[in-house]
């Protein structure tokens, strides 16, 4: 028979949906349930991950343990990692970096734009994303780790 017959068709399919239950389980275990919110080493874990198990679920590697226990393995690294990083701020601030204020009382930083490459145009987006018009009705403007950007309007005049 050819190089896609039904059989092989249904193997990597089976293989497939293996990895996928195997993933879904893990990362629900690993306490990760809002991927908006990923920082670089999640989105990171999530790549490698992804190249761990392509061969498994395809013909390129005859075991699924493979596939399998490498991604096992990225996990177990990723939930180290978050234990180690949960229990102390200044490690987690040397692994992952720490925030980054672009404006301040209304005022832009530019030298941290320019650090972080941030555009002047991505900072406004977030600042008329909070519905104010510029940014002198900004308090605060803070690059957060996970790369948005965190708007906390000035109190109007009187209250």
């Amino acid at each position: 028979m050819g190089e896609w017959d039904p059989i092989t068709l249904a193997a990597i399919a089976t293989r497939t949906a293996i990895l996928f239950g195997f993933l879904f389980i893990a990362i629900r275990l690993t306490g990760k349930r809002q991927f908006g919110e990923m920082n670089t080493h999640d989105l990171l874990l999530i790549v490698v991950m992804c190249n761990a198990v392509q061969n498994g679920m395809t013909r390129q590697s005859p075991h699924l343990s493979v596939a399998l226990v490498s991604a096992g393995t990225l996990l177990i690294i990723g939930l180290v990692l978050g234990l180690l990083t949960g229990r102390s701020e200044s490690r987690e601030r040397e692994l992952f970096g720490e925030p980054t204020v672009l404006i301040e009382n209304g005022g832009v930083v530019r030298r941290h734009l320019r650090e972080q490459r941030v555009t002047e145009c991505e900072l406004m987006a977030a600042v008329r994303g909070r519905g104010l018009a510029d940014a002198n009705q900004v308090r605060l403007a803070v690059l957060e780790v996970n790369g948005t950007i965190s708007v906390v309007p000035r109190e109007p005049p009187g209250s």
